[in-house]
């Protein structure tokens, strides 16, 4: 058998004499006797907040790429609320002894959905500790807030109870079967068609079959809406008014979801790519109305103005059906609420609601001699690290984090070990007996505080995460643009926009082109330089031939559309030299032309974008003086040549339209660039014209004028 989840806190209250501070250190240190929840470190430097929780600020409007699909958090069927009453009528006193009868009538009332505030709240989560990380303390949601807001049962039989007696095995098989005759063609039980099946029936299962209901869809909600049989033992249990533990499984589940949300969240901010339009959809099975509940309850500041509660209603009601205002910064809201945050909003006067037992005007300690009540006993279980036992996953129960939230002093939190657990161990840990000799359960008007290590500890942490947050901040700014540009150029068919001439651009220009004329140049380079001038002839004509040998795609009186040459390795052609052939068309298009046309006063819109990222790449190696070239053709060239270039590139201007890795039948093989012919030639002969003059001007007369 595995080891149990915790070794050392046999206890839960400590008590000592220290100076305590208010949470947000607007006082003096006051020395005084403190309460703390275990277990505590001895030294500061042994905790730290895990790296996960840094979190990403989000923008004010927050738009995210996914969905998000809240499966218990839906508007209601109109049978449902009338099938509630009848089945109330009935059988509320087997409710009131199970502990589900305020959860059941919650089940009627619809909570308006805040999407922006279950954003803002995930985006602060932190799944290694299971609480909120904010700037200026640490909450989550506990057993006390799931056992007041959604009325859910602390103490009682686990999820994975089994029925034992002959008659309640016959009631599982009566469900079993009927499941089978409500099975839709996709073998699956519509919760709506067994709904309709048992409503109102008067059969000896329809109690059990509501309850089944009831779980399935408010309770343990899966992403497929169906009946599952593992909810018929609980089912049975609790119509016979047999306590089932809901509270701890319906918290792991709600830890669980907030864990994969924060993940999505995280996930959709490094998106690029094909990705960033690929929508992700997030299925959230557990009842996460108590989630956006638990922030109202708590944060002022976002709080819509809540219902009256009428005498018999749970505190669920309050919010039927509120209307909010939205609120234009969320997460500045929650960062910035460090003082007006309510610790304990329970312990507040409110109407028509009754206080718990373990709510009292004066602390006391209670002797464990005697049998606690069961409101004491849910209490303790709030206090207590450990193991939340759901429907076959565990999650981590921290307490000893958020102290503050049971009006108890905060110290810093000691680290339990965690450890891989069977559903049996972890439940043995969540139920084990109270072994304290006293109980302590504070004031309900007390205000609690930290101690003066634990603030300091506290403020290195917030630095530190705020200078984690910069740098992931930069960071991730700094990738999404770069790849924001990489699915920009590697999209087939697009053109980038065509930069506008300015007087900086002209004189880097004719900088480039004085450099050039007054540095030496060696023969290799001036070979290099006219074998590339020879496979841009050769590419010429063989976008001439196929040109000719095309038949026209388009009507008589239309323009015809661009030539397509494929760029393919020759026999005496490496690979290398392909792609620096490539490259010089690039730069013929995005460089010397933009240059040249910009200095005449044309407009024109030419642009190349590659596709491939190791041709792209290689492409960027371009030998330097073929870019000084480039340059110099603008400043050498005459007005008079500039007027004829006018005219030349009214009848054809070279444009690539699309350049993509394309093949016969859709197969990647060659660089497909569509150039107009007859543009390109003149291009060719106007470099070739000027490529002679730089010559001469730099080695005399040897190069005649051509």
């Amino acid at each position: 058998m595995a080891k149990p989840f915790l070794d050392t806190t046999s206890t839960i209250i400590e008590e000592r004499e220290v100076l305590i501070i208010s949470p947000v250190g607007d006082c003096k240190p006051i020395l005084r006797t403190a309460h703390f929840l275990k277990p505590i470190i001895s030294s500061i430097d042994e905790p730290d907040l895990p790296s996960y929780s840094v979190s990403l600020p989000l923008p004010p409007a927050f738009a995210p790429s996914f969905k998000v699909s809240f499966g218990a958090w839906r508007h209601h069927h109109k049978d449902w609320n009338k099938w509630v009453s009848c089945m109330h009528s009935i059988h509320h006193s087997a409710w009131e002894k199970a502990g589900i009868c305020e959860a059941i009538l919650s089940s009627t009332y619809e909570i308006p959905r805040y999407d922006n505030l279950i954003f803002g709240l995930a985006e602060y989560w932190c799944p290694n500790t299971n609480t909120f990380i904010f700037p200026w303390a640490e909450a989550t949601i506990t057993l006390e807030d799931v056992m007041f807001l959604g009325d859910y049962p602390v103490l009682g039989s686990p999820v994975s109870c089994s029925v034992q007696k002959i008659e309640w095995k016959k009631i599982e098989g009566k469900l079993m079967d009927t499941q089978k005759v409500v099975m839709s063609k996709a073998k699956k039980v519509c919760q709506y068609a067994w709904m309709r099946n048992f409503i109102q029936c008067g059969t000896e299962i329809e109690h059990e079959a509501f309850l089944s209901l009831w779980l399935s869809r408010f309770v343990f909600q899966n992403s497929a809406q169906t009946i599952r049989k593992n909810i018929f033992p609980i089912a049975i249990n609790l119509a016979r008014g047999i306590p089932v533990a809901l509270a701890p499984a319906v918290l792991a589940s709600i830890y669980r979801d907030l864990s994969r949300l924060k993940g999505i969240i995280i996930s959709s901010k490094f998106k690029t790519g094909e990705d960033v339009n690929n929508e992700s959809i997030l299925h959230i099975p557990s009842p996460f109305q108590l989630v956006q509940l638990w922030a109202w309850e708590r944060f002022q500041a976002l709080q819509p103005n809540p219902n009256m509660i009428i005498r018999g209603d749970p505190r669920f009601s309050r919010w039927n059906k509120v209307r909010f205002s939205k609120v234009d910064d969320v997460g500045l809201a929650l960062a910035s609420a460090g003082e007006s945050f309510v610790w304990r909003p329970y312990a507040k006067l409110l109407h028509n609601w009754r206080f718990p037992r373990f709510y009292n005007e004066k602390e006391e300690w209670l002797s464990t001699d005697l049998d606690l009540d069961r409101d004491l006993e849910s209490f303790a279980c709030c206090l207590r690290v450990s193991k939340l036992v759901g429907i076959g996953f565990i999650e981590n129960y921290f307490p000893h984090r958020v102290a503050m939230q049971f009006g108890i002093d905060q110290d810093i939190p000691g680290h339990v070990e965690q450890c891989d657990e069977t559903s049996e161990v972890g439940w043995t840990n969540y139920s084990r007996p109270i072994v304290d000799s006293k109980f302590y359960v504070p004031s309900r008007l007390f205000q609690s505080g930290v101690t003066s290590r634990y603030l300091k500890w506290w403020k290195q942490l917030v630095l530190g995460q705020q200078e984690s947050n910069k740098v992931s901040v930069q960071r991730s700014s700094i990738q999404k643009r770069k790849r924001r540009d990489s699915v920009e150029e590697d999209k087939p068919g697009t053109c980038s926009k065509r930069k506008r001439f300015s007087k900086t651009k002209f004189s880097n220009a004719i900088k480039l082109s004085s450099q050039f004329q007054s540095s030496s140049s060696s023969f290799t380079e001036d070979t290099e330089m006219q074998t590339s001038m020879q496979r841009l002839k050769t590419d010429q004509q063989a976008a001439k031939i196929k040109k000719k040998a095309r038949v026209p795609d388009v009507p008589p009186g239309f323009h015809p559309k661009y030539n397509v040459v494929k760029m393919e390795n020759s026999h005496d052609q490496t690979d290398e030299e392909m792609l620096t052939t490539c490259h010089n068309c690039k730069t013929f298009g995005k460089r010397a032309f933009d240059n040249s046309d910009m200095l005449f006063g044309q407009s024109q819109s030419s642009s190349a974008s590659f596709t491939h990222d190791k041709t792209a790449r290689k492409m960027d190696s371009m030998p330097k003086f073929v870019e000084n070239i480039l340059h110099s053709e603008v400043a050498v060239g005459s007005s008079q040549r500039g007027m004829e270039e006018t005219s030349k590139s009214k009848q054809g201007n070279l444009v690539y339209n699309k350049v993509s890795l394309t093949g016969n039948e859709g197969e990647d093989s060659s660089d497909t660039l569509e150039i107009p012919g007859l543009a390109l030639e003149a291009r060719i002969k106007r470099l070739e014209k000027e490529i002679t003059i730089l010559k001469a001007a730099r080695f005399g007369n040897r190069f005649p004028y051509r």
